[in-house]
């Protein structure tokens, strides 16, 4: 090999190594939320949309919710829609997290509010299921479909009473939601509330006109889902 082609083997060598650097240290500063670093970093010719370990600095700043590192890495060009492997973006990950002012950011730069990850959730599911009521509150503000459903049938609402969170669940009641809707088993939401022995809940559904006459698809009524709880009030609500 002449000394040309090595010079120029080793220069490019040195410049792989660098970008791969680059990239690491974009998402590094991301993470971290240093602003000085992430700055910096820009300012050489380092990929926006680099990914290490399967996520990009978007992904990273949106799960730690960065939202200054979050606007700087979209004004600069970062895809709000990058997905990883499971199908996860950072309107999924800003979602879990109840980073709800990240949630507007990347709708802003063009994120998909009704986007799904590979096991059949979307960022509303993900957001409803965490208790994050503000951001499930946002993300139907900016067009979420409050009719989703769960891989195994469950609605949104159904899915806040599981999960035990009363306030996102009542938040939930006051949208066009059905408070009927039974997942792939016939269990509605008033069965769920009744069994969990939550009085709030109960009587908040039964105002929203959820029906106490409904049974679940092996014959069981609402009636003895509140018998199961043993409190005497939701027995007596539901009689």
């Amino acid at each position: 090999m002449t000394t040309f082609a090595k010079t120029l083997l080793t220069l490019l060598t040195l410049s792989l190594f660098n970008a791969a650097y680059a990239d690491e240290a974009l998402i590094e500063a991301a993470k971290k939320g240093d602003i000085a670093a992430l700055n910096k970093i820009l300012a050489t010719n380092v990929d926006v949309n680099a990914k290490h370990n399967n996520a990009t600095a978007l992904m990273w700043a949106a799960k730690e919710g960065h939202d200054d590192v979050v606007a700087i890495l979209l004004e600069k060009g970062a895809d709000a829609n990058v997905k990883d492997s499971a199908g996860f973006c950072p309107i999924v990950y800003a979602s879990i997290n109840g980073h709800t002012k990240i949630v507007s950011l990347v709708v802003k730069h063009g994120a998909d509010v009704n986007t799904q990850t590979k096991n059949g959730k979307y960022a509303l599911s993900w957001a409803v299921e965490s208790g994050h009521t503000e951001t499930a509150q946002e993300l139907i503000k900016l067009g979420a479909d409050i009719n989703i459903k769960s891989p195994c049938g469950a609605s949104l609402l159904l899915t806040a009473i599981i999960g035990e969170h009363t306030d996102t669940a009542e938040m939930l009641m006051n949208t066009t939601i059905d408070v009927n809707a039974g997942d792939e088993d016939g269990i509605t939401p008033l069965m769920m509330a009744a069994e969990a022995g939550n009085e709030e809940l109960v009587t908040f559904l039964l105002k929203k006109g959820a029906s106490t006459k409904l049974k679940d698809s092996e014959g069981k009524s609402v009636q003895e889902y509140a018998a199961e709880s043993e409190n005497e009030a939701v027995i007596a609500l539901l009689k």
